[in-house]
Order: C-alpha cells, then structure tokens, then sequence
C-alpha cells in the first residue's frame, strides 16, 4: 500500500522570505557548538559518535518526507536520505580511525554522488545536459576560484613541500563542496524572490560542509588535534541539522517554476572572479610560490570551463536565435494568415486594400465582398467540422479563379473578400461572375455532397475612398445581392450608401421612440364576408408622424429587423395588445386579437412562450382569444427550431397563423408539419383574383383541405370582394372593409360587433406600396 503524497508537496512553493532560516540556523549552530564546547578532553571517539548519529537521524527523517512526498519530489528526497545515511558510516568510521586520512573514501564519495544526485532530481530545476552542463560550470569557475584563494591564503609554501600528496587529497572533498555551494547558489539566485528560502537552507549545507572540509584538508591532514577535529565535527553536525529541517520549510525547494540558464549579463561574474584568481596564482608562482600540481589542476580546469563554457553559450546562444526566429516567423504567420484556410486576414487584407489605393492604378482597382449562402445550415446539420471543410475547399476555389495579380483573403465566419488590380468595370464583373459560378458547384466533402451558394458584392473605390469606405461600400452591394434573391453579384451605387444610412436613422428613431414611450397600435378588423361579422382585430404598429415622417411602416420594420430592434419592440407590441384585449373582455366587448411575431422573437430560445404565458395571466385573457401571426419567408428560415418554438406556444392555447402565405416559398412539404391554426393569403396573390392567373381558389381549398382557417388579405376592390366570396372565402382583411382604427374608434366598432359590407367603397392606399396607410393616432 503506497502513501499518499503530502498536500504540502503537491502545491506550488509558497512565498516566504529568506530571513525565515534564521531560527533555524540558531538551532543548527548552537547542536554544532556542543562538540566545540566539550571538545578539549582529548578523546574525539564520541565526537564523531554525535556527529554520526545526527547523519543518522538526519537521513531517518528524509525517509518520512520521501514517504509523504510523490513523483520527482519523493526520489530527490529518497536520494538525500540515502546519502545521509551513508554519511552516517563514513562520520562513525572516524571514530575508530587515528587520522582522518587513514579512513576509506568510498562512503564518502558515495555520499557524494547521491547528494549530487539529488540534487538534478528536485523538481524546477534546469532540464536538459547542455543546461545541466553549463549550469555546473558555473558552480566550477566559483567553487574553484574560491578555492585558489583560500589555497593560496592559508597553505604556505613550505606546506606543500612537506605532505603534499595528502593536503592534495584532502583537499579534493573541499572542491567538491564548493562547486556544490556555486551551483547551489547559481540555481536559487534563479528563482522569483520569495521563493529562495530552500535553495538557501541547501547553500548553507554546503557552505557548513565546506567549513568542515577546510579543517580536514588544510589543517587536519597534518595535525589532528582536538580543537580541529571539534570544528570538523561542529561543521558536520550544522550541516545535518539544516539538511533535516529543509523539507519543513521549503517541501520543494527548486519548484517555482522551470529553470533557464541565462545567457545575458550575469554569467560575467563567474568569468571575472576565475580570470581574477588565475591572474592570482600566475603572480604567486612569478614571485616564486613553489609550483604544485593540485593548484596547476585547478587553474587549468578554470581555463578549460572558461572556453567550454563560452563554447556551450555560442550554441545555446545560435539555438535561442534560431527558436526566437521561428517563433517570430509563426507570429507574423498568425498575425497575418488566417488560421484555417491559409489565406490572408482581415487586417492584411485592409492594409494590401490600402497600398492599392494609394498606388498609380488606384482606378483599377474593385474589391469584392463574398458571403456563402447557406453556410450556416450546413453548421447546423453537418457540424463544424463540415462547416470548416468547406471554408477551405472555398478558400482553394477562390485562389484557383482569381488571377495572379489578384488577392483573395478571410474576413470572417463564412465571408471573403477579393482585391481585383488593373481591371475595368467589364472585367470587375466577369471575375465575380466566374468566382460565384464556381463557389455555387456543388461541393463534395467526406462521403456527402454539399450544395451552397454564393452572393457578391462589388465595389470601385472613388477618389475620397480609404480601404475602410471601400469594404463598407462591396459590403454594402452585398446586402443588396442577399436582399435581391441571394447567389447573385450586385455592384454598388452610391444610393445604397444613403439605404445604409437611411435604415440606421430609422433604428437609431425607433429606439428613441422605444424609450420615451412613442410607439401606439392601430387595429384593423378581420372580417366574416358572409355576414359582415368581426371575427378578429389585428394589432399594427405605429409611431409619431413627428419621429417618422418620412418612412413608411415597412421601412421602420426592416429597420428594426436588421438592427435587432425588432425584439424588444415586438415585446413591447405582444404586451400593450393583450393588454388591450384585456380591456376589452372586462368591458363585455367579446374580441379576438391578432399579434405579428418576428423570427428573431421565436430565436430567443423559449423566451416568447413565457412571455406570452405572462402577458396572458397579467392580463387576464383567454389563451383562446389571442393568435400570433409570423410571416412565411421568417418560418422557414430555421423549420425545426421554429416548429419547436410555436408548439410551446400551442400548447399554452394561443393559435397560430402563418402571414403573406404567396410570397415565399409555399412548399406543400412543410404545411403539414407546422403548428397551424390559419393561413392569411398575401395581397399578391388578392390582386391577381379573377385574372388568368388566379391561384386564390386553389389556395382556399388547400386551407379548408388541411383543416386551417384561411383569411384574405389586401381586399381593396368591390370587385374582388364579390369574387372572393364566389371562390368561398369566408374571413377577409383590408382596406375595402376597414382601415385600420385607433383605440377608440376600435372599440366603438367592436361594441357593434359587425360591419355593412353593401355599404362597402372602394379605398386607394395613401402611398404606393404602403400596406396599412398611416394613421393620426
């Protein structure tokens, strides 16, 4: 059964200051001191007893951290463990040895390898050899710069002709110790502040075990006495102290992030300080310091780390260039491609617009706005994944067509746009035709067949025209091929432009309007022809003459449509007409209501259901009595969503009509499935009645077959009244037989409940193409 590891170990480092060591350097000192204190009695055999039992419970405890610890964590600490319980045996080995240079050195260096070991174990530190390399040559031109100094300070000349063979051996140990503190150091100084407190507690080790060393090497190969074997021991013991309390303080002392060996200006202090203590011993050895080998070895391994060092830097140097180069390349990539399909981005693409303008040939220059239609059913019911295919089977056919001198580029989602050079108006359109004809092919992708097409805008820049006015104005010719029909090429005028405008004042009045509380409902009455009878009213929107004077009805709703606009307002229309039919009902007056819903509303994800379902109950009218009309080209934009939507709304009670049937697609296919109570026949269809190409008879039948109600709109004609009746209609909407009414004079005609059809003259609308003429409300 394996332990689970320790909470403290799994988490990042936490912050805490370097100062925190303090107490517990006091502590380690003052259990090093005791050997220093009782040092003198001349018998050093439990000296290296305490030492060696301090090792010993030094590494039992690293046993319990690499217990608690997992992964990296655990084997680093396992290592230190091991090697500290190694150390045990060496320490005591000197307790029965008369000179330390007598005892074996193979626990020692045993101890060694597993605390350097270790040490490449801890998590954060540096990864790879050539940083492990250079990171330990680092540690060597210190440590042994140091080392110079402290051997050129404290061994005299004559020193070295007497034992040399032993000072040099005990002197090895020392070496090593520090290069162990130089690499130590090097790794911590390369962690965040706050976090060094461990890499600090490790250092000390090393500097204690230095400490220790410096007496073995220097003083004790030639006289083991009590004092020296105390500090030997005092030094040891500090170190084994430190060791022990590391893990509590700092559970991962290297883990604040992943080491990087830097390559800028601090790497020239440990250049400097091993320039500094060759130049030392060249001086030692001209005013005639005898020569040894011990010192020679270390002075040419500095100048050996030196050249390597400076070797290793060149490459990782050239390697850091070569990835910043790359990296630089990849992001100018990005920042300039787009990612799926390859071609250029928006913000190439307007800066390759730009220099285009201000270019000679700026007169030659057409840019083509590209959206495919249908793009978004193909998300829908194939998945993104289709939906990207197709993107870039696009992106391939529009640089297979343009020409050479020509760009194509990504501007977003599903739209492209193309920079046509040195072209005439002739041939602006004759590249856009081809580019539409081929983005209209069929498409195969996967094992299916695809089918979109695709309407263009077209745009000539004029004289005043920056890259951002070009794009508005092919964007703008684009609206227009979408409003025309769609896969077609439009090419822009300036009156779209004045459109574009036009419909923006209209939203920016209607939102004023919304706000203040200037928008009212005019009813118009649905009539039973038999009988002359109201069989409903239907709520028409209508505003201030002083905020729309210059628009039609129309205009404001595809306004409102296109700007978003038509959500709140048509809330704001479902509420003020129930409402109203509330009033009604309360006063005795028996009415139904008719209210016209956008597509938009039915999107909202099942908001227009619960809005209804309020306004019902706030109100207090029947489900029954209200109906929600929503024309045919908006049903069939989503068929199954909207299916789904007007069920909810069914099934409250509400009835639902389909408006303008005639004008869009009229597919037998999808009356069936839809949730209806009634059709209302398009004017279009009115206007046609008794003519050769009169289809409203065959529409009636179709409804009476289908078990809906079927009401005539557009009645302005005595004629068509009489022939609308003979074709069996029986509801009727127009203007022939009522305009529509303001509050009041609507409630005074459904207080009399019918009309006088005989007495019925023929109305002309107040403005060509205007639907409902406007009213004084």
């Amino acid at each position: 059964m394996t332990s689970s590891p320790a909470p403290a170990a799994a988490r990042p480092a936490p912050r805490r200051p370097v100062w925190m060591l303090l107490p517990v350097l006091a502590v380690a000192l003052a259990t090093g001191a005791v050997p220093v204190v009782l040092g003198g009695d001349g018998s050093p055999s439990w000296m290296f007893v305490y030492v060696a039992l301090i090792a010993l419970l030094t590494g039992a405890s690293l046993v319990v951290v690499a217990a608690r610890a997992a992964g990296r964590l655990r084997a680093a600490w396992g290592l230190l463990a091991g090697s500290c319980l190694v150390a045990s045996v060496a320490l005591g080995e000197l307790a029965v040895v008369d000179l330390p240079s007598q005892a074996s050195w193979v626990p020692r260096l045993l101890a060694a390898l597993l605390a350097a070991a270790a040490l490449g174990t801890f998590p954060g530190t540096v990864t790879g050899l050539q940083r492990w390399v250079l990171l330990g040559l680092d540690g060597w031109l210190l440590g042994g710069s140091v080392f110079v100094a402290l051997w050129l300070a404290t061994v005299p000349g004559a020193r070295l002709l007497d034992s040399p063979e032993s000072l040099a051996l005990g002197s090895i140990w020392l070496l090593g110790d520090l290069a162990l503190v130089s690499t130590v150091l090097a790794l911590t100084l390369r962690l965040p502040r706050g976090t060094r407190v461990g890499g600090a507690a490790l250092a000390l080790v090393g500097v204690a075990l230095a400490h220790g060393d410096l007496y073995r090497a220097f003083v004790g190969a030639g006289a083991w006495t009590p004092i020296t074997q105390a500090a030997y021991v005092a030094s040891w013991t500090t170190a084994g102290v430190l060791i022990a309390a590391t893990p509590w303080i700092a559970p991962s002392p290297f883990r604040a992030g992943t080491m990087r060996v830097p390559t800028g200006p601090g790497l020239r202090l440990p250049y400097l300080v091993a320039c500094i203590a060759i130049a030392a011993t060249t001086i030692a050895w001209a005013l005639g310091r005898p020569s040894d080998p011990l010192l020679s070895a270390v002075v040419l391994t500095l100048l050996w780390s030196l050249v390597t060092s400076q070797v290793l830097l060149a490459i990782e140097n050239r390697r850091l260039v070569t990835q910043v180069s790359r990296q630089a390349d990849m992001f100018r990539t990005k920042a300039t491609q787009d990612g799926l399909t390859g071609l250029p981005n928006r913000s190439e693409f307007t800066g390759r617009v730009e220099a285009a303008l201000h270019s000679p040939t700026r007169g030659q220059v057409a840019v083509l706005f590209i959206d495919l239609d249908g793009f978004k059913d193909v998300n829908d019911s194939f998945g993104h994944a289709v939906g990207d295919e197709l993107l870039i089977e696009t992106a391939t056919r529009l640089a297979a067509e343009i020409r050479e001198t020509d760009v194509v580029a990504r501007f977003g989602g599903d739209e492209f746009v193309a920079l046509l050079s040195d072209c005439s108006d002739e041939t602006a359109v004759e590249v856009a035709e081809r580019l539409r004809a081929s983005l209209s092919a069929p498409y195969r992708i996967g094992h299916r067949e695809v089918v979109v097409s695709a309407s263009i805008g077209l745009a000539r820049p004029g004289e005043d025209d920056d890259a951002e006015s070009a794009l508005r104005n092919a964007d703008l010719a684009l609206y227009r091929a979408k409003e025309s029909g769609r896969d077609r090429v439009s090419v822009f005028e300036p009156a779209m432009h004045a459109s574009a405008l036009r419909r923006l004042d209209a939203a920016a009045r209607l939102r004023h309007a919304l706000a203040h509380d200037r928008l009212s409902l005019a009813y118009q009455p649905i009539v039973d022809l038999r009988t002359g009878e109201i069989y409903a009213v239907e709520a028409l929107l209508r505003f201030d003459h002083e905020d729309f004077a210059d628009w039609t009805v129309t205009e404001v709703i595809e306004a409102a449509e296109e700007s978003g606009l038509i959500v709140p307002v048509g809330g704001w229309v479902l509420d003020s007409a129930v409402q109203m039919l509330g009033q009604w009902l309360r006063a005795g007056i028996r009415a139904r209501l008719n209210v016209n819903v956008s597509a938009r509303q039915l999107e909202s994800g099942g908001e227009l259901a619960l809005q209804v379902e309020n306004a019902l109950i706030c109100y207090g009218v029947p489900a029954d009595m209200l109906c929600l009309e929503i024309t045919e080209h908006q049903l069939v934009r989503d068929l199954d969503h909207t299916t789904v939507e007007l069920e909810k709304i069914r099934r409250l009670g509400v009835r639902v009509a389909l408006d303008d049937f005639g004008t869009g697609y009229s597919s037998l296919s999808y009356l069936p499935r839809l949730p209806l109570d009634s059709l209302k026949i398009d004017r279009a269809l009115t206007c046609r009645v008794g003519s050769a190409r009169d289809t409203l008879p065959a529409v009636l039948r179709l409804g009476r077959d289908l078990g809906l109600a079927v009401v005539v709109e557009g009645i302005e004609r005595h004629d068509q009244l009489v022939l609308l009746k003979a074709s069996g209609a029986v509801l009727g909407q127009g203007h022939l037989l009522s305009l529509p009414l303001g509050e009041r004079a609507a409630t005074d005609l459904l207080r009399i409940g019918s009309i006088r059809i005989e007495n019925l003259v023929d109305v002309v609308p107040s403005r060509p193409g205007d639907r409902t003429p406007r009213l004084a409300i």
